[in-house]
């Protein structure tokens, strides 16, 4: 359900606002020797009210995003920083000087945990269609100091360059190309035309010879990013938050394996997705 933020306080006795309090008092959980108790405390009364920005700190960095969409992105930021849910396998960590892409780079959570880790002398392109994310992405890397490492790309990742709808979900991160993807998660709140790229002509565009590691969360889409040929040379890593109901795991594990890449996938005990890290064999 999507819930308006004007109406969550007058429906607290409503079946899907037991289960907003539930999922809070989860995520309130999860955040326990990860985020500061004021820190919680603040997005507590966020989700809860679903208005206005909230500002907190976590992995030494500054990080806002809108109330309305809490808890949902609360429970992302856990994802990124507090469960590390993308250093599940070793190597997967960005060091000094890598090349990072974050494809699907929503409010820049990911983006910023990359940057500061690349440090002055990396790079990281966060890749993002919608409008209202990149405004947040920009807010955030200025918010750091990222601005020295930092590009972002305002179109979408595809199989063609063309101009495609997109569904946009009222909580944006899980818009997607597949509307019945979005519907699954919840309802969709409308529909934007954005641009797309194939994946190597934006490695082409931004000038990029070696990506140390790309960052794969776009909802429904990994499959069709991934099967255009002529990026294999270039990308040593990946790490792909696939979505088993509409992706299969195994013809994209199968898919890179043809590429030449070794494939690990990890359940991280959410029935709706898994992560998959691939990295390059060498010969």
């Amino acid at each position: 359900m999507c819930r308006a933020p004007e109406t969550r306080a007058s429906l607290m006795s409503s079946d899907s606002d037991r289960e907003l309090l539930e999922y809070v008092e989860e995520l309130t959980s999860l955040s326990s020797n990860c985020l500061s108790d004021d820190d919680v405390d603040k997005l507590i009364e966020c989700s809860l009210s679903g208005e206005g920005v909230v500002e907190v700190k976590v992995d030494g960095l500054h990080v806002i995003m809108p109330c309305s969409d809490t808890p949902e992105a609360w429970a992302n930021l856990l994802h990124v920083y507090c469960l590390r849910d993308y250093l599940r396998v070793d190597g997967f960590e960005p060091r000094p000087g890598w090349v990072v892409v974050d494809a699907g780079a929503y409010l820049g959570f990911y983006t910023l945990f990359a940057a500061k880790r690349v440090g002055s002398n990396g790079l990281v392109i966060a890749i993002e269609p919608l409008q209202r994310n990149r405004v947040f992405i920009e807010e955030n890397v200025v918010l750091n100091g990222f601005m020295d490492r930092v590009r972002i790309d305002p179109r979408a990742l595809w199989s063609s360059t063309e101009r495609r709808v997109l569904a946009v979900s009222c909580y944006p991160a899980t818009s997607s190309f597949y509307r019945e993807y979005v519907e699954r998660h919840g309802d969709v709140c409308s529909e934007k035309r954005v641009s797309t790229v194939t994946l190597p002509e934006l490695l082409r565009e931004h000038g990029l010879s070696r990506v140390d590691l790309l960052k794969v969360d776009v909802e429904g889409a990994e499959a069709d990013i991934l099967a255009v040929r002529g990026w294999e040379d270039v990308v040593q890593r990946l790490v792909i938050e696939v979505h088993p109901w509409v992706v299969n795991v195994d013809a994209v594990a199968n898919l890179l394996e043809s590429r030449g890449f070794s494939v690990r996938v990890v359940d991280i005990g959410s029935p709706s997705q898994v992560m998959l890290f691939a990295w390059r064999r060498h010969t």
